[in-house]
């Protein structure tokens, strides 16, 4: 069994729409070319992620950014999350901004890696 991350931005086609989740800023840049090329290719375009997140004005104007769209199976398929946020508010970091309040998930699929930011706070 491999537990290996895509170590980029990840892509995906559905129907007529385009997909890219990416998770570092330094993907910023080709992950917006990526879209205007899918674009001009007739796909509409939706880009998620936490460098999305954090910086949606560096990406094009006409793609969707953000919404709920699970992506971590396309980044690590042996990857789960069973809490999203954060009870901390630390000034350094950007996980409560992006994934609001700590909440434990009511369904998820046991894996391998768990990726929750604050595991210890679950019950």
């Amino acid at each position: 069994m491999t537990l290996g991350w895509s170590k980029t931005w990840v892509e995906w086609i559905e129907g007529d729409t385009a997909f890219l989740s990416v998770a570092f800023t330094w993907d910023l840049l080709q992950v917006g070319s990526r879209a205007v090329w899918l674009h001009q290719d007739g796909y509409n375009v939706k880009i998620g992620g936490p460098a999305a997140s954090i910086y949606p004005d560096s990406l094009p104007g006409f793609a969707e950014i953000g919404g709920e769209v699970d992506a971590l199976y396309r980044h690590n398929p042996q990857a789960t999350f069973t809490s999203r946020g954060c009870p901390n508010r630390c000034g350094f970091c950007v996980v409560p901004k992006i994934q609001g309040d700590f909440r434990e998930l009511d369904t998820w699929e046991p894996k391998p890696v768990v990726c929750d930011n604050n595991f210890l706070a679950s019950s």
